[in-house]
């Protein structure tokens, strides 16, 4: 494991998941959804609510594996810090 230190805002959205998601294979031509790719999905669908990502993701899970097996267990978490982290205000 390494650690790592991100500056976060009050508006951000933190996403945990198991390595899983994007080392899933394709039904077609054998590829790996990819870990690149998964980020980017991540960052197209930021924007949306939690329940719509959720959908989402499982189309494009569906999708991108078509007939293929499934080779593991998928697991992604999200979740916002809207109205938990507060600005710093100068008193």
């Amino acid at each position: 494991f390494t650690t790592q230190v991100r500056l976060l805002q009050e508006y951000s959205k933190i996403y945990m998941n198991k390595d899983v998601y994007f080392d899933q294979f394709n039904g077609t031509d054998v590829k790996k959804y990819s870990k690149s790719r998964f980020k980017l999905t991540l960052l197209d669908i930021e924007e949306m609510s939690f329940s719509k990502q959720k959908n989402y993701l499982w189309k494009q899970h569906i999708e991108w594996k078509k007939n293929g097996t499934q080779t593991d267990d998928i697991c992604v978490i999200g979740y916002s810090l809207k109205g938990v982290l507060k600005p710093k205000t100068n008193s």
